[in-house]
């Protein structure tokens, strides 16, 4: 004989397991969303930053194909120089033109070039290898820094050379 007090259907425990269970899933979808466009940005900022790095690097290459004596060996080593785009031509101004894009500061610094004597590879100036100054190549690095969340900044270095290419 079949009990007739016997209900079917889900009970008041059981709505309620399963709504904290939904519950906390869409929470975790809801985290998880938050941090994939948190590193999204964060990939975006640093993609911006290094197509401004390399910018730099050209405009570095600008002004020295404009004349190496007038514009590159006046320079003072180891002092920040920031690019500049006036007139349709590149310039490297010792003032700051402020932030680029409002959130990227750019700067580039020039510095003197060591080569050993034996074979002509680049060596650090403190190389106890017999060495001399390259007057024709200078070490271009470039920094690109930005804001982050709480206050941080991140940023993009590049290094590269410039020669007297044409030899003026």
């Amino acid at each position: 004989m079949l009990n007739k007090n016997t209900k079917s259907g889900f009970g008041l425990i059981e709505i309620v397991v399963a709504t904290a269970l939904i519950s906390s899933s869409l929470f975790a979808l809801s985290a998880i969303s938050q941090l994939a466009l948190r590193a999204s940005d964060g990939s975006l900022m640093a993609i911006k930053g290094s197509y401004l790095a390399e910018e730099a690097f050209e405009a570095a290459r600008s002004v020295r194909d404009d004349g190496w004596t007038a514009n590159i060996s006046v320079l003072v080593l180891e002092q920040p120089y920031y690019p500049v785009f006036s007139s349709s031509k590149w310039s490297l101004s010792p003032t700051s033109p402020g932030m680029t894009d409002g959130l990227f500061e750019r700067r580039v610094i020039f510095s003197e070039v060591w080569r050993k004597t034996a074979d002509d590879n680049i060596v650090a100036s403190t190389s106890p290898d017999n060495k001399y100054l390259d007057q024709n190549t200078l070490e271009v690095s470039i920094f690109v820094s930005w804001p982050k969340t709480g206050g941080l900044t991140s940023s993009v270095e590049l290094v590269n050379y410039l020669t007297n290419l044409f030899e003026d």
